[in-house]
C-alpha cells in the first residue's frame, strides 16, 4: 500500500524552548483550539495538562514513526534520536495517518 501524504491546516507551532516546554500545559480540552507541532523534540511530558491527547511522532522527513492515543495527564513518553516533530492534539481534530504516511503543514 502506498504511503499517504496528509496536509494539516491551521496549526500552532512550538519551536522555541519556552513554547516547547509549555506546550498544552494547563489547557482544558475545550481551550485547545489547534493541533500543536513541537520541534525539535525527543520526548514529551503531559505534566499539568488538563486534557487527554493523542500524539503523532514524525522524523525529520515528516514521516509518521509512532502514534500514541489517549495519553493521560502526568505521563512521560521518551523519544529517541529518530524523533524530530511531535504533533499533540485532542480527538476533535481527528488527524488520521498510519505509520509510514507523511504529514505536512
Amino acid at each position: 500500500m502506498k504511503n499517504k501524504k496528509i496536509k494539516i491546516k491551521d496549526i500552532k507551532i512550538a519551536d522555541t524552548w519556552i513554547k516547547r516546554f509549555l506546550g498544552l500545559m494547563g489547557k482544558k480540552e475545550k481551550d485547545i483550539k489547534k493541533p500543536l507541532i513541537i520541534y525539535p523534540c525527543r520526548g514529551i511530558h503531559t505534566h499539568f495538562m488538563k486534557a487527554t491527547i493523542d500524539i503523532i511522532v514524525l522524523n525529520k522527513e515528516k514521516k509518521i514513526i509512532e502514534k500514541h492515543k489517549d495519553v493521560q495527564p502526568f505521563r512521560i513518553i521518551k523519544g529517541n534520536r529518530e524523533w524530530y516533530y511531535v504533533i499533540e492534539f485532542t480527538k476533535r481534530f481527528n488527524i488520521e495517518g498510519e505509520l509510514g504516511d507523511y504529514i505536512n503543514w
